[in-house]
């Protein structure tokens, strides 16, 4: 989102696809991008709108596929593919986990995301908010060590986070995947216990 707005003219829309599971009426993603527009200042009359639509004036970001609703998935994919092939001039990326879904969707290109190079790595946990006495030494040992030794975790965003809360409560990471699971499962169940402890229940 940030890049399109920095290195190209298009206007970059955000649909988290999750909101439209509470859609009761016919799911119309021409409707859900005009409110993403209108709910962030850029109000159109629908001519207008309609004008920019044609023209390809928009990078379309639907993130989040995987999490639909199996009883409107197809729904939700039949509105997406429509509504490309009418306003074809525009860009439209779908994020998901993978699916066989996707399969009949002849007109999108696959593609995967790229595991954390060391760098990337490095520079996450760098801009995470955490105790900077723990973060530091994790970051001393996951360019020393701990990158090489557990790239399946720490090339992967989610895990590398994990991988920070089960250092500070362990000052280690466990040598297995196994091992790693059943750890950062115990640190976090302990992070909600003293969440839950600490939010007063309304």
């Amino acid at each position: 989102f940030l890049n399109s707005k920095e290195k190209t003219d298009y206007i970059p829309v955000l649909i988290e696809l999750r909101s439209l599971n509470i859609v009761n009426d016919e799911i119309s993603i021409r409707k859900s991008v005009y409110e993403a527009l209108s709910n962030n200042g850029f109000s159109l009359e629908d001519e207008y709108y309609e004008y920019s639509l044609k023209e390809g004036g928009y990078i379309f970001l639907f993130d989040g596929y995987d999490e639909v609703k199996k009883d409107v998935s197809g729904k939700i994919a039949k509105s997406i593919q429509d509504f490309s092939d009418k306003y074809h001039k525009n860009h439209f990326i779908v994020s998901s986990r993978p699916s066989q879904e996707f399969i009949g969707w002849n007109d999108f290109d696959e593609l995967l995301t790229l595991p954390l190079t060391k760098e990337q790595a490095i520079e996450l946990i760098s801009k995470i908010k955490y105790d900077e006495i723990v973060k530091n030494k994790f970051l001393e040992e996951l360019d020393s060590v701990l990158f090489d030794k557990h790239k399946s975790f720490a090339q992967n965003p989610l895990l590398l986070t994990i991988m920070l809360l089960t250092y500070e409560s362990n000052a280690k990471i466990p040598e297995t995947l196994n091992d790693f699971y059943e750890r950062a499962f115990h640190v976090l169940w302990n992070c909600q216990e003293m969440c839950s402890r600490r939010i007063p229940k309304i």
